[in-house]
């Protein structure tokens, strides 16, 4: 297969090192970043899906939930949440060892509920034309912009 005369320099995803693509989606410099990658990706769609069952079983009536609840339906780190009961900004019981519970209409002043992830801008669809990638979304925008030139 014959080779094309430039070359692409990319940087690692995974580990930072630069290295030559050999496609123009190369992402990763070796298997090993490419593993690595892939399973960090599979460990994010689990842990997302452990999070949506957690705040699909959450009563909506509950005055107070407990630390782990309050990750899953607000996307907010549990670090975060006890940096702020610390600080005094969020109202909490502790009913025993390791049952900590939280102000549910605090925590909805403070913080929105956990939307839908935006997908990765990489699985946009593309169009190769001249050695060149232009993205889809790039087109509409542009578009819309020449479109918005003429009429005015």
């Amino acid at each position: 297969m014959p080779e094309a005369k430039f070359q692409i320099k990319r940087k690692c995803e995974v580990c930072g090192n630069t290295f030559i693509a050999k496609t123009l989606d190369s992402r990763y410099c070796c298997r090993h970043c490419t593993d690595i990658a892939y399973k960090n990706r599979k460990a994010a769609k689990a842990k997302e899906e452990q999070l949506n069952q957690i705040a699909q079983l959450i009563p909506g009536e509950r005055e107070f939930i407990s630390v782990k609840e309050a990750v899953a339906m607000y996307a907010i780190s549990r670090d975060t949440i006890y940096r702020l009961i610390r600080k005094g900004r969020l109202p909490y019981i502790n009913i025993g060892e390791r049952l900590t519970r939280i102000s549910r209409e605090q925590l909805e002043k403070m913080v929105p509920l956990r939307e839908e992830p935006i997908k990765d801008e990489h699985l946009l669809p593309r169009l190769i034309c001249l050695g060149f990638t232009i993205k889809i979304d790039e087109i509409t925008t542009k578009q819309n912009l020449i479109s918005s030139l003429f009429i005015t």
